[in-house]
């Protein structure tokens, strides 16, 4: 006799059934698809860092953060087609701020140990998300705080507890709040896309680390640039 009460059997029954509604969706909508594409590419590129040569202390710590995006976009997609896109957008929220914080380290190699070893206080102190992100932007000029409004956005829809939330918890915008998974194609399709837009960032910073360090480029960095150069003229005109 089974020991998971049946109650918690009907919902993962429910959820194998979205999953299958989902993965039909999929292979209808060539959207679905290219976004699917660039998600896979870059956890790809995330595991092949992983096994990339090199034991020194510095680049384990990012392989470390660089396999913490693989797991949440493992988690992220399987919550996604099970029909939890909050709790998806949850998984997502963690991707957006590792990788801000991998491509902050890989811009300040020199900070990677003392971010590792830094206690509570001085990681509050000199590594809040906040000062990351406002350092990303010094960085690159911009003063449009996409980066902080994408940060809220994630942390409004899925993060926090806030009357934001609900938009995530209704199968549509006029229904009420629903208890468990729910599958509605829109929202699905808002989750992969933005998944893909997360998927890009992380893999051109791993890439871009990869290309200085080493001096050939592996099948993992070549199909991720063949996907992320189609994926950006579909949807970056």
């Amino acid at each position: 006799m089974s020991s998971l009460p049946p109650n918690l059997k009907s919902l993962h029954k429910q959820e194998e059934q979205l999953r299958e509604k989902a993965l039909e969706k999929i292979n209808n909508d060539p959207d679905f698809g290219l976004h699917l594409q660039m998600i896979e590419a870059a956890m790809d590129l995330s595991e092949s860092f992983r096994q990339s040569n090199g034991d020194d202390e510095e680049l384990n710590i990012l392989k470390v953060l660089s396999i913490r995006t693989f797991n949440a976009f493992g988690a992220s997609l399987k919550l996604a087609f099970s029909g939890y896109n909050q709790n998806a957008a949850l998984q997502m929220r963690d991707i957006l701020e590792t990788v801000f914080l991998l491509d902050y380290l890989l811009m300040e190699k020199e900070q990677i140990l003392d971010w590792w070893n830094a206690d509570n206080k001085s990681r509050r102190t000199k590594y809040t998300p906040s000062k990351i992100r406002e350092a990303l932007d010094k960085r690159d000029g911009l003063k449009n705080n996409k980066r902080r409004d994408t940060y809220l956005m994630f942390c409004e829809l899925a993060g926090h507890p806030n009357r934001h939330m609900t938009h995530m918890l209704r199968p549509t915008p006029d229904s009420d709040i629903a208890a468990g998974p729910f599958m509605e194609i829109t929202g699905l399709k808002a989750t992969i896309s933005e998944m893909a837009k997360l998927a890009i960032q992380v893999g051109t910073s791993i890439n871009s680390y990869m290309e200085h360090r080493y001096s050939i480029i592996n099948p993992s960095q070549t199909r991720f640039l063949l996907v992320s150069t189609r994926w950006r003229k579909t949807y970056l005109r």
